[in-house]
């Protein structure tokens, strides 16, 4: 392995633990914690085997629903998130992947990133949403504004964390 996938992966694991030390400890006005751990999913290798993804996505979901107290709700919404994210590129870049094998998602432009983001936080969270609430309708107003405050916080939060983990930036 090479010190450029070590970082790589350093990188995930700074950002998993950010998620499990810090984000999921803060209490913000009855909002469940925001969702950095999505971004180890949207940025995972496009080399490395989408079967594998969704085991990693699995694994990730898993240990996060274990700090959360959650019943499975973040592994069910990880791994259907890793699934979806491969047609999102294709319609996205309007070809596969394999066509494009020089494709590199921290080489992205900003704007670009954040249309891959937004649609795939937004899938997230709703799958979450609605496992961990159910069909219950008792204050589900102000479930549904809760919801789309943390995906507020959560693509600030992952968008944020590329720009200072994974984006390359030009040299001057």
């Amino acid at each position: 392995m090479s010190l450029k996938d070590s970082l790589f992966w350093v990188k995930y694991l700074i950002i998993f633990l950010t998620q499990i030390l810090v984000i999921n400890n803060l209490r913000i006005n009855l909002l469940p914690p925001p969702n950095l751990h999505v971004i180890i999913i949207m940025l995972f290798p496009l080399q490395i085997s989408r079967t594998f993804g969704v085991l990693v996505a699995f694994s990730v979901g898993l240990i996060q629903d274990i700090f959360t107290q959650s019943l499975g709700y973040h592994a069910f919404s990880s791994c259907t998130l890793m699934y979806i994210r491969y047609y999102w590129l294709i319609f996205l870049l309007g070809r596969t992947i394999e066509e494009d094998k020089d494709f590199d998602l921290n080489q992205s432009s900003p704007p670009w990133i954040l249309s891959y983001f937004i649609p795939l936080i937004i899938i997230y969270q709703v799958l979450w949403f609605f496992m961990s609430n159910g069909m219950n309708f008792y204050d589900f107003g102000i479930k549904i504004l809760n919801n789309f405050l943390v995906i507020i916080l959560s693509i600030f939060l992952c968008f944020s964390a590329y720009v200072l983990f994974f984006m390359k930036r030009k040299k001057r």
